[in-house]
């Protein structure tokens, strides 16, 4: 039954991501949010102290295609400039009209949702749920922030 119930939201999940994306539903300024989304990537990074003392840089890299494809790329760069990378592939659209939650469904890691907090051409702000966080209101929710960088 649990099995059901998870399909049929993936289901209601998959309906809203297309119909966010047919022009007669959403007006200009929800295209102008699919475009920021798209036309670059999205970087967050930052240092931490590693055990030994020395320092590292912990990174993740977002890309999100118009055609609901993306891929994430997270990674370590060592003091000495060694460095180790995993990239994981996802599908993504919205969950409702106003384009204001980022559905993911993350190889390996799974289901992953974003609410939008600020959108610019050079800043872009989320706060991250495992259930979608207009849908669960009193949800745990924790703020990334990204810069952009060219694709």
């Amino acid at each position: 039954m649990k099995k059901i119930a998870s399909l049929l939201y993936l289901l209601l999940v998959m309906i809203s991501v297309t119909s966010c994306a047919e022009d007669d539903y959403y007006d200009s300024g929800e295209d102008d949010i699919i475009y920021a989304l798209t036309s670059v990537r999205w970087l967050n990074s930052y240092m931490v102290v590693l055990p030994d003392g020395s320092m590292a840089e912990d990174y993740s890299i977002w890309n999100f295609d118009p055609d609901g494809r993306g891929y994430w790329t997270t990674g370590v760069e060592y003091e000495d400039g060694y460095y180790e990378e995993d990239t994981y592939y996802f599908r993504w659209g919205f969950t409702n009209p106003t384009c204001s939650v980022i559905y993911m469904n993350i190889q390996v890691y799974g289901d992953c949702y974003w609410l939008i907090d600020t959108l610019s051409p050079d800043w872009l702000g989320i706060w991250q749920a495992p259930f979608d966080p207009v849908m669960n209101p009193g949800i745990d929710r924790t703020f990334y922030s990204f810069e952009a960088i060219q694709k």
